[in-house]
């Protein structure tokens, strides 16, 4: 075996430390931003912000040692550390998510419990059972298993439980779908006749939608059962799931979009919700010796300067890529989803001549407000559909155009999916009958059979 030493020369793409950070700050919505430059102006002393360092960290007298001798700039670094742990632990007070003032379930429930249940022993049992409600109001224990738990007999529990079905929510402790809407139809008084026969006998034949089998076997019309259904849809079958439910946090849009005198739409960044970072004109010279506290200060420059740089190639990539947008897809900016052109990322990547892994970041997670309402960058792309003679349309405006047609059509006769399909084509959208169903099932619209509506 011959051994030889030999020299091969290639070319490798080596994602550095800088490059990383770039991917990840571009990738960053507005809201995830804000608190990763929080976090590092708490943690890099040389950063500071205009609307905080301007007033609580103004010197109180005389003017901060400029550097140059290394003993003011030691006690100056002692003293901005010293800040960037205070206003660490300001920052995080600020930013702590305010515990949701919305009641659990639980508390809910054993506060009547409190007040309904003065006997000490029945209290036990009624705070058990209140303890096995799930987040919906269900009861997820049967009474059998309540009683070997609390060595209790069956009907005792049983006893309890009566009356916490009688608690608000309505239909809560209930241990199924029927005894939830048995128990708010009888709230209602509206538990008899042909409401009561579908909540105790028909639940999965309404499930299904199958109308005619419910008013064979309860020997009534279609439009009965339809009028019955249309009541029942009114009962909550998950009474709990209000309780314990934090608000949702507002959506911050990236960028904001304008439509301007001459009609034109002008794209902005919104950067207010962003705090501003700066280095400090204190370390912007120093540093530039050998000493430990000079390394110590270039190290948290360059990455200072690093970030900002990172910050700006976002904003910058982020303009371009929504400006672009725009321009593509203006008659959806202004109308909505039926005149959503296709347009896919590598189309808008070519165009800008940039990755589309570098689009895929810019948009990932982003919204704009337009005149009309926020939306996200994600929903001004479209797959491309193509059909024989009309050119190519977009999935959205063919779905639009779909729903258009089930919303004027006769209730009493609904249309199927194979006459869609051949209204379709009449406009030259050349559909199959399974995209029909693959688009009606994505927007949600029930099968012509569960569309139709009785006299």
């Amino acid at each position: 075996m011959d051994q030889s030493l030999q020299l091969k020369q290639s070319a490798q793409l080596v994602m550095t430390q800088t490059m990383r950070q770039a991917l990840k700050i571009l990738q960053m919505p507005a809201a995830e931003l804000r608190q990763e430059l929080e976090r590092a102006w708490m943690e890099n002393p040389v950063l500071e912000t205009e609307e905080i360092d301007a007033e609580d960290h103004a010197p109180e007298s005389g003017a901060e040692p400029l550097p140059g001798d290394e003993d003011d700039v030691l006690a100056l670094a002692v003293i901005r550390a010293a800040e960037s742990g205070q206003r660490n632990d300001r920052s995080i007070v600020a930013r702590e998510p305010a515990a949701s003032q919305g009641e659990t379930l639980f508390e809910a429930v054993m506060e009547q419990v409190d007040v309904t249940f003065r006997d000490p022993r029945r209290h036990r049992i009624a705070a058990f059972l209140a303890g096995s409600l799930s987040d919906n109001g269900y009861l997820t224990v049967t009474t059998a298993d309540a009683a070997a738990s609390l060595h209790e007999e069956t009907s005792e529990i049983d006893a309890v439980l009566d009356v916490m079905q009688t608690f608000e929510p309505c239909g809560v402790a209930a241990r199924d779908l029927a005894e939830c809407l048995r128990l708010q139809a009888r709230h209602l008084h509206i538990y008899e006749g042909l409401t009561a026969a579908v909540i105790d006998l028909h639940l999965e034949h309404a499930a299904a939608g199958q109308i005619r089998v419910i008013a064979k076997e309860e020997h009534c019309s279609p439009a009965d059962v339809q009028g019955c259904l249309a009541v029942l849809r009114r009962l909550n079958p998950k009474p709990g799931s209000s309780y314990g439910r934090s608000a949702a946090s507002p959506v911050i849009p990236d960028v904001i979009v304008t439509r301007g005198v001459d009609s034109h739409y002008r794209v902005t960044l919104n950067d207010s919700v962003l705090p501003r970072l700066t280095i400090s004109p204190v370390y912007r010279s120093a540093g530039s010796g050998d000493g430990e506290l000079d390394r110590y200060i270039r190290t948290h420059l360059r990455d200072a300067r690093q970030l900002l740089r990172s910050v700006r190639q976002r904003s910058q990539t982020l303009l371009r890529v929504t400006e672009e947008l725009i321009r593509c897809q203006e008659d959806y900016v202004t109308y909505g989803n039926g005149h959503l052109h296709p347009l896919t990322m590598q189309e808008l990547a070519d165009r800008l001549g940039l990755h589309v892994s570098t689009v895929s970041r810019a948009v990932s997670g982003k919204y704009a407000a337009l005149p009309r309402g926020t939306v996200s960058l994600g929903s001004f792309f479209a797959a491309s559909t193509a059909f024989g003679g009309a050119g190519d349309m977009s999935s959205e405006q063919v779905k639009a155009c779909l729903a258009e047609m089930i919303r004027s059509e006769d209730p009493q006769k609904p249309l199927s999916d194979q006459k869609l399909c051949e209204l379709l084509r009449s406009r030259q959208m050349d559909v199959s009958r399974r995209t029909i169903v693959k688009y009606r099932e994505q927007m949600g619209i029930p099968a012509s059979f569960k569309r139709k509506r009785y006299r």
